[in-house]
């Protein structure tokens, strides 16, 4: 998904945090605890849209929302 990202946006920084994103991924790998530092680098914002319902926006433009 990242690297379509890459492939496709014409929005250079979305393009540029795509690839960071790719480059993290690979690095670090799967977390089995919670690392700060990552999240500051990584997470752009949360949105909050109703009780029971969320979308956690990363920096390379990837929006996960969750129930």
């Amino acid at each position: 998904m990242l690297q379509r990202t890459v492939d496709t946006t014409d929005n250079a920084l979305t393009r540029l945090r795509a690839r960071e994103m790719i480059v993290l991924l690979d690095k670090v790998g799967r977390l089995d605890d919670f690392d700060y530092a990552l999240m500051l680098r990584t997470l752009n914002f949360i949105e909050v849209h109703d009780e029971d319902r969320l979308s956690v926006v990363f920096q390379s433009g990837i929006r996960i929302s969750v129930r």
